[in-house]
């Protein structure tokens, strides 16, 4: 954002209007725009009269309402400057639409109603009117033309600085219309809010609150969505508009309302890991590599970590809330913004139909002039099929357009295969339709579609289209600011719908979160919580776990400490707070709590095992080996044990005892480099030089090269200088060259 713009937004929300219109009227000189500056002085004129009357005490009963007036047209005014100094410049889609505009303007609101209207009258006398021979092409003629005309409203809306009141009353019967179809009302409502994005308009917020409260779910969960990014960018704002405030006040007391928009902040959230889900995907199809957390004392290894797992308490809790059954339920519906085709479906927006900015916002209509062209080139067969899969509720409408569109481009057999390949899902998909008659499924099904419309509009083609300056530092695309994303696409600290989100509602949202690993905006939600609430060892604890999961390892400890506090002895707590710091390498502390621990559940071998892993850093061999063979007893199979024994073994000069355990895993089958080393670390300090080149040489067999094996001895050197010759250990590398 420019400089002086940004000075003046800071002056107005904080009241000092003198300055901000001073300084306003300087920036306008630079804007092609006599109108904008003309507005701007008498501004300031009306300003400077309210002062000099305030300052010679005049009484003034209508003071009050002028001076939020002039506030609200200062708002206002700096937002269109803001836009204007752009318009020369910028190369985005906006802004050429604006300068196609300014050449040859739109048609009005009424004009365009009236052509929407003849469309449906057009359209539903077409039988009636036509031969079967012209009807095709007189279908074409009349929706080519309703195309245009709903573009253009599209774009007039998209791009329009500040509705007046007459402009306002217009678009909105193109709302209360009967012959205006539903889809073209839910374009509409998303050029209304694409508009706000850019620039503050009052009567088009207001128009999208009056549109929540539509029964055509089509326009009133667009509208929903586009009142919930307004209430994100202008919170401040509202304040200084009572009259919008109190009708927003109304509507957030309905409760479909408000149910409604508990379940947006949650699908909005979920959209967000859309990216994760398609890495995800991505690396499914490789085999996982497993990476077992490996203790380094030298070169043995243990694997002992229990992994940093979820409380099984609250999985309970979880269960009994019915969070468990909502989350099965919504991936049943993939409501939660499990966003699956994205990383399909953003190779395929590269049609010509996409460059058209109205187009990503098009709910699904065969009567498009692009579906009515292609129509002819497909058979009837693979024209209902693809009836089938686009009336499907799988895909969000930009993909239904993009799948039509790539599956026309297919060779003749290749489209014969996928329709034959895919009959029985189309007979299922038939079936899964006639279950689908829930209103409140619809409802958010047409927002789960919408979110991910506008997810691909800003993730694929702004980042296409627009400059980085046009996604800069604008308070009005911070909703597009992937960084940010996550932490300011949350609405339940938001003055205005506070009241929305009771504790109880922001604990599922966070527990659904947890449960996705999403743990950034779980881990702030529960502290939102917590101050609410005050100490609660659940979310003390649920704190704690989000925290170590990102590895944030000192705030992790004290919110551990803190749940102990309120609850001692909680085996969970305890031993995450000792993986807290056997991860910041404080074996001391870790091994206080372990033995704390394990007076408390002293048959648990794992802890045994930690116990022992603490001891061995600490250079304790002595006390860690009955420990160990504690294990062993219990774990006949445990390589991990037993390789801890010999390494003990070795330190504290049992050298045969050691080998012996050292044969056993060779035995076994499954022994790793560093036993084949350690070994020889036996031979070698025994003097038996021969022996020790013979494992060596093992262990350098399963290094990649050379040089690995010379850098995994090296590491060792400390060790071997305790107890041989230097110079016998240079003289071992040399026999292995």
């Amino acid at each position: 954002m420019n400089e002086g713009i940004k000075q003046i937004y800071d002056f107005l929300n904080a009241g000092r209007v003198k300055e901000a219109l001073v300084q306003l009227e300087g920036i306008s000189e630079s804007c092609n725009d006599w109108e904008l500056r003309n507005q701007i002085r008498e501004q300031q004129t009306a300003y400077n009269y309210l002062l000099q009357y305030a300052g010679q005490n005049a009484e003034d009963p209508n003071r009050k309402h002028i001076y939020r007036q002039i506030h609200q047209k200062a708002l206002e005014l700096t937002a269109w400057t803001k836009i204007s100094l752009n318009i020369p410049y910028s190369s985005d889609p906006f802004y050429n639409q604006i300068r196609t505009f300014q050449k040859s303007a739109p048609r009005s609101y009424m004009e365009l109603l009236l052509l929407l209207e003849a469309y449906t009258e057009d359209m539903g006398t077409l039988d009636l009117l036509f031969s079967e021979e012209k009807r095709h092409d007189q279908r074409k003629k009349i929706c080519q033309q309703h195309e245009e005309a709903l573009n253009e409203l599209f774009n007039k809306t998209w791009v329009h600085f500040h509705w007046s009141e007459v402009e306002a009353e217009e678009a909105w019967k193109i709302i209360e219309s009967l012959l205006v179809t539903s889809n073209d009302k839910a374009v509409l409502i998303s050029a209304v809010t694409l508009n706000l994005m850019h620039i503050w308009d009052k009567r088009k917020v207001q128009f999208l609150i009056n549109a929540c409260r539509n029964e055509d779910l089509q326009v009133s969960q667009r509208a929903l969505v586009g009142l919930f990014f307004v209430l994100i960018i202008y919170e401040s704002y509202l304040d200084h508009y009572p009259e919008i405030a109190i009708n927003l006040s109304l509507l957030t007391e309905q409760n479909k309302f408000r149910n409604d928009l508990v379940e947006l902040q949650s699908q909005i959230l979920m959209t967000l890991e859309t990216d994760k889900i398609i890495q995800q995907m991505n690396t499914e199809i490789i085999p996982n590599l497993i990476k077992n957390p490996k203790l380094k004392k030298g070169n043995i290894f243990l694997n002992t970590e229990e992994g940093v797992d979820i409380n099984p308490e609250w999985e309970a809790m979880m269960e009994k809330t019915g969070i468990n059954d909502s989350i099965r339920k919504i991936t049943e519906f993939q409501m939660e913004g499990g966003d699956i085709h994205m990383g399909t479906f953003c190779h395929l927006k590269d049609f010509p139909f996409f460059k058209q900015t109205s187009h990503w916002f098009y709910p699904l209509d065969f009567n498009h002039p692009e579906f009515l062209a292609i129509s002819e080139k497909i058979s009837k067969d693979q024209l209902k099929f693809m009836e089938i899969i686009l009336r499907s509720e799988t895909f969000c409408n930009s993909d239904k357009y993009s799948f039509y569109l790539s599956f026309v481009q297919m060779p003749s057999i290749a489209k014969e295969m996928n329709l034959k390949a895919n009959m029985q899902m189309v007979e299922d998909e038939k079936e899964m339709m006639m279950d689908i008659m829930n209103p409140d499924l619809s409802a958010t099904i047409i927002r789960r579609h919408y979110i991910q419309d506008l997810y691909r509009f800003y993730h694929i083609y702004v980042k296409k289209y627009y400059t980085e300056e046009d996604m800069g530092e604008d308070e009005y695309d911070k909703y597009d600011k992937e960084d940010n994303l996550q932490r300011k696409i949350c609405i339940w600290n938001n003055k205005w719908c506070k009241d929305i989100f009771s504790n109880e509602i922001k604990k599922n949202i966070a527990d659904t979160l947890l449960q996705r690993k999403s743990y950034k905006i779980s881990s702030e939600l529960y502290r939102n919580i917590l101050n609410d609430e005050g100490e609660s060892i659940e979310i003390l604890q649920k704190i704690g776990y989000t925290l170590q999961k990102r590895e944030i390892i000192y705030g992790a400890i004290e919110y551990y400490k803190r749940a102990d506090l309120l609850l001692t002895d909680h085996i969970w707590t305890l031993k995450h707070l000792a993986q807290c710091y056997k991860s910041r390498n404080d074996y001391r502390e870790a091994l206080n709590i372990y033995k704390q621990i394990d007076r408390l559940s002293p048959d648990d071998l794992n802890i045994a095992q930690q116990i022992s892993e603490c001891l061995i850093m600490l250079e304790k061999y002595e006390e860690a080996i009955p420990l160990l063979y504690k294990v062993l007893y219990w774990k006949e199979d445990s390589g991990n044990a037993q390789r801890a024994i010999a390494w003990c073994l070795f330190h504290t000069r049992k050298y045969e005892e050691s080998l012996k355990y050292y044969n056993q895993i060779f035995e076994s089958g499954n022994p790793i480099r560093e036993d084949w080393l350690n070994a020889g670390h036996v031979y070698l300090v025994q003097k038996d030089i021969p022996m020790a080149v013979t494992y060596y040489k093992k262990a350098k067999e399963m290094c990649k090269n050379h040089d690995e094996f010379i850098q995994l001895y090296e590491s060792d050197l400390i060790i071997l200088d305790e107890r041989i010759d230097k110079e016998d250990i240079m003289i071992v590398l040399d026999l292995l060259v």
